[in-house]
């Protein structure tokens, strides 16, 4: 069963990484939910058994895992730098704004 478990994170860590990529954020938090579930799981059963394929697997989680994390960094960068322009647009209308108003006036 834990093999069985191990198998099914390593999917959705696939998905998780193509979910971050697509910027898809409520698939995200539901494949955040299902690997929770399967922790749970894990933790329910017990120990792991030994072995090369059982190793190699949390190798391949592991290596999705950091992936999706990389490029969740990333796109916290990008949504960083999206609310620098949005900000800088938003100023530009307040003083078009100002200019405006104060045309009006005159």
């Amino acid at each position: 069963m834990p093999e069985k478990i191990l198998k099914t994170w390593l999917q959705l860590a696939q998905l998780q990484k193509e979910a971050i990529n697509n910027r898809q954020k409520e698939r995200l938090e539901h494949i955040l939910a299902a690997k929770e579930c399967l922790r749970r799981l894990l933790e329910k059963e017990g120990s792991l058994s030994s072995g090369e394929s059982i190793s190699s697997l949390i190798k391949e989680i592991l290596a999705a895992e950091e992936e999706a994390r990389t490029r969740l960094l990333e796109w916290k960068k990008e949504i960083g730098q999206e609310i620098d322009v949005l900000n800088r647009w938003r100023e530009w209308a307040k003083s078009l704004y100002f200019v405006a108003e104060g045309r009006e006036e005159s």
